[in-house]
Order: structure tokens, then sequence, then C-alpha cells
């Protein structure tokens, strides 16, 4: 298996990897899987979050900036694991978190902390979904979340529900979606890890 950072011209999320495929299919042979922050299946998306006006209440952010491209890699053959907003909604990361990030001697932590703090001071009080470092922690750890292997299918024409991914009954699957998250696993992993 290669591994690598792959750059193109663009920066949204999986755009890159898409273009990479499109100009060499065999590539998929060396990748064992791509672990995607997106998606957003049986929950409302995230448009709103950052455009307040836009009529989409369907897609999640990272899936909506190039629908194309992320419709390219979920029916490339590879190996996908989407941890999408039906996941991460419910995983929140408080003012507990805050306190046990902040004891601990890794520097790394205490900035998270700082993050955090500041996120729960500034947007939201109840709670702070941390999405990639969700993702991360999957990748990582995939025992905290069930799963349900689907075929999932991304909406790349203009309107209203442009980057919705849905689930449907073609075949064959193609992603292993994370649907059920240890919650308390993902929140205690974290703290240990720094």
């Amino acid at each position: 298996m290669t591994t690598g950072v792959l750059t193109g011209s663009r920066a949204w999320p999986l755009t890159n990897l898409a273009e990479a495929l499109a100009l060499d299919p065999s590539i998929k042979d060396n990748i064992k899987l791509v672990e995607v922050s997106g998606g957003a299946i049986h929950v409302a998306g995230n448009i709103r979050d950052g455009v307040p006006r836009s009529p989409n209440t369907t897609a999640e952010w990272n899936i909506f900036v190039d629908p194309v491209a992320a419709e390219a890699v979920f029916t490339s053959g590879i190996p996908i694991r989407p941890m999408s907003l039906d996941a991460t909604n419910k995983i929140v990361f408080g003012s507990d978190q805050v306190k046990k990030l902040r004891a601990s001697k890794n520097p790394g932590a205490k900035e998270i902390a700082d993050i955090l703090d500041w996120e729960l001071k500034t947007f939201n009080p109840s709670g702070v979904n941390m999405r990639d470092l969700e993702a991360a922690e999957d990748l990582t750890h995939p025992e905290l979340t069930k799963t349900d292997t689907v075929h999932v299918e991304v909406v790349t024409e203009q309107g209203a529900n442009q980057g919705q991914t849905v689930v449907t009954s073609a075949s064959p699957a193609s992603v292993t979606l994370c649907s059920q998250p240890d919650v308390n696993g993902f929140r205690s992993t974290l703290v240990q890890e720094f």
C-alpha cells in the first residue's frame, strides 16, 4: 500500500481524490480505506449553519462543496467509511471535557481545551461537535462505532438538495456508514489520547 498526500487544483474535501482517480483509476487498488467526515443520511444537513439563507436543508457541507467529487469517490469501489452528521451530532463535547483536557500534561490537550472552551463560550454553551476530530477518532478506534453497510448516492444536480447523501437499495453496498457512536467512548478516548 502506498501512502501520501494528494494535492491538486482545489482544496475541497474529496476533490483531490476524485481528480486522482480520474487520472489513474488503478490507484484505488492501493487505498485501503477512505474515512470521510461528511454526509447527512437521516438527519438535516448543516449548510444553513454557514449560509443561513440557503434553501438546502439536506446536505452536509463537506459533501455539498463538491458533490460530483463525492459521488465519484463513493462509487469508485474504494472502501468508504463516512462519519456523517447522523453520528457526529450525537457526540457533543462540553465543559467536563475542557476540565479533563486542561488537567493533561500534554500541551496539545491544553490547546484543544482552549479551542473547545472558546467555542462553548462563543457559539454553543450546551456543547460542541468536533466533527473532523471525531472522524479521526473513528479511524483509529473503529470499535467505538456501530456501522451499517449500505449503498449511498450523492445528489449532484443543482438545486435545493445538491450534495444530499441518500441511502438506496442499489447494489453493491458502497459504504460502511457510522451509525451509532459510543458517545462516552469518544469523549474519554479523546481525553486519554492527550
